[in-house]
């Protein structure tokens, strides 16, 4: 079921690749975005990563939040 769920999900239908240009801004969602950084840039390219991360107060299913405690 694994392999037949990680073949689904990795079908060129839902892959996207941003090709970037200058002042780009990309924001995607972990919990339902599977991301693979692919080089594509030089050493001497600047790169400027920030990462914001918000924590919920709230759980809108209870036993994802079971779950979560349990990991």
């Amino acid at each position: 079921m694994l392999t037949y769920l990680y073949q689904h999900q990795l079908q060129d239908r839902f892959r996207y690749t941003h090709h970037w240009t200058e002042n780009d801004l990309l924001v995607w969602d972990h919990i339902g975005t599977i991301h693979r950084a692919i080089a594509d840039y030089r050493p001497e390219e600047i790169r400027l990563m920030r990462r914001c991360q918000v924590m919920a107060t709230k759980v809108f299913d209870p036993a994802f939040n079971r779950m979560a405690r349990a990991a």
